[in-house]
């Protein structure tokens, strides 16, 4: 991890998992027979720190880690509307395409700047935390082109 530029790495070994990672690994491992390492986003930091930190840990995939970043493309709870009948709306789209096109092109620069070049950043993300994960397993995506599709696995998730 000092390689990605964290200082250190602490254990906070009372704490369960986030919902981020349990709902997931429920889904995926329903017998719980794997272990897990959850890594929390800083919250105190930028995109850049995240990816980072996902170049730190990129290398253990060739380990057999599987690395799982849980959050979403498009997180507003206070504009979503769950009566909507019409689609995306349009400033979730402009991001979605936005980002969709970002990591498509291995942009990821503009995607660690995210909230000075994408539309509506701050809309989409009121706070960053659920748009972190991209950037810690954005690395893992890039060292395996051709074979993952960054932007289907970043937008499975999207609200709108």
């Amino acid at each position: 991890m000092g390689e990605g530029g964290m200082k250190r790495v602490d254990e906070d070994t009372k704490r369960g998992l986030d919902h981020g990672a349990w709902v997931p690994l429920m889904l995926m491992y329903p017998e719980a027979d794997i272990p897990v390492c959850q890594l929390s986003v800083q919250s105190s930091q930028n995109a850049t720190y995240h990816y980072n930190m996902g170049k730190a840990l990129a290398p253990l995939k060739d380990e057999g880690v599987l690395i799982v970043g849980s959050g979403s493309a498009t997180h507003n709870l206070r504009k979503l509307d769950f009566g909507m009948a019409n689609g995306p709306v349009p400033w979730a789209l402009e991001f979605d395409i936005w980002l969709r096109d970002c990591l498509l092109q291995g942009r990821y620069g503009d995607v660690n700047e995210w909230e000075e070049k994408a539309p509506n950043a701050r809309l989409v993300h009121p706070s960053p935390e659920h748009f972190f994960p991209l950037r810690c397993v954005g690395c893992s995506w890039c060292r395996c082109k051709g074979r993952a599709n960054p932007y289907k696995l970043a937008t499975c998730l999207s609200l709108y």
